[in-house]
C-alpha cells in the first residue's frame, strides 16, 4: 500500500482572519516503510508571518541574525554563535549590539559561517523530518493535543453561539427601532429637550404599573401549563 504523509505550516488556524499555508512537506511510504522520496516547499502567503520562519531562511543564506533569547531557536543561535540572542525588551542592549556591528567590532564573517553550519548540522532535512518519520512509524495522538483540539472546538462553538445571540439581539433592536412610538420617544428625549425628564419619569411609572400584570400573567401561564400536564393522567384514570 502506498501512502503520502503530508504536513503543513500555517500562519494561523482561521483563513477568515487572513491565515495562510506557508510551508508544505510530505514523505512517501510503501507498506509503512519510508521510500526516501519526499517533497518540501515554501509558499508565499502574501502577508506578514512569524519571524521564526524567516529566521531559518536567513540562516540558510549565511546571514547571522538577532533573535529573542527565550525560544528554542534563540538558544540554538546563541549556542552555535550564528547570531545574537537578546531580550526583546532590552533596548539598551540592542543599541549597543548594533553599534558594535556597524563599527566592525563583531566577527560577522565568523558568525555567517556558523549560521551556515547550524543549518547544515541542526536544521537540515534529515534532522527536521525525523519527528514526522517517527510518528509515521508509530502513529499516536498526544493527550495534550487532543485536549487542545477539544478546547479549540468548544471555543469555536461558544463563539458561534455568541454570534447567533448577537444577530438575534440586533434583529430585535432593529424591529424595535422600526416602531413609530419608539422613534417618537427617542426623538422627544434626544438632546436637552425639556420633555426628557418628564418622559423618563412617566416611563418609570408605566414600568412599575406593568409589573403586577406581568406577575399575574406568569402565574396564569404556570397554572394553565400544570393543568394541561395533569389532564392526560386524569383521563387515563377515568
Amino acid at each position: 500500500m502506498r501512502q503520502i504523509v503530508l504536513d503543513t505550516e500555517t500562519t494561523g488556524l482561521d483563513p477568515r482572519h487572513g491565515h495562510r499555508i506557508i510551508e508544505v512537506a510530505c514523505i512517501e511510504m510503501e507498506n509503512r516503510r519510508l521510500t526516501g522520496r519526499h517533497l518540501h516547499k515554501y509558499i508565499n502567503p502574501e502577508r506578514e508571518i512569524a519571524f521564526t520562519t524567516r529566521t531559518v531562511v536567513y540562516l540558510a543564506a549565511g546571514l547571522p541574525v538577532i533573535h529573542n533569547h527565550y525560544s528554542e531557536l534563540g538558544a540554538l543561535i546563541a549556542r552555535a554563535g550564528a547570531g545574537w540572542a537578546l531580550d526583546p525588551d532590552d533596548a539598551e542592549g540592542l543599541g549597543a549590539l548594533l553599534r558594535r556591528v556597524l563599527s566592525g567590532e563583531e566577527p560577522i564573517a565568523t558568525r555567517a559561517e556558523a549560521a551556515l553550519e547550524v543549518v547544515r548540522g541542526e536544521l537540515n532535512w534529515e534532522r527536521t523530518i525525523e519527528p514526522l518519520a517517527r510518528f509515521c512509524r508509530a502513529p499516536a495522538v498526544r493527550a495534550d493535543k487532543q485536549a487542545a483540539r477539544l478546547a479549540f472546538e468548544e471555543r469555536h462553538r461558544h463563539l458561534r453561539r455568541l454570534e447567533g445571540e448577537l444577530a438575534e439581539t440586533r434583529g430585535r433592536l432593529e424591529t424595535l427601532l422600526g416602531k413609530c412610538w419608539v422613534r417618537w420617544g427617542l426623538a422627544a428625549t434626544a438632546g436637552d429637550t425639556w420633555l426628557r425628564w418628564p418622559l423618563a419619569v412617566l416611563a418609570g411609572v408605566v414600568g412599575l404599573a406593568l409589573i403586577p400584570i406581568f406577575v399575574v400573567n406568569e402565574l396564569i401561564g404556570r397554572a394553565f401549563t400544570s393543568r394541561v400536564a395533569r389532564e392526560p393522567g386524569e383521563d387515563g384514570g377515568k
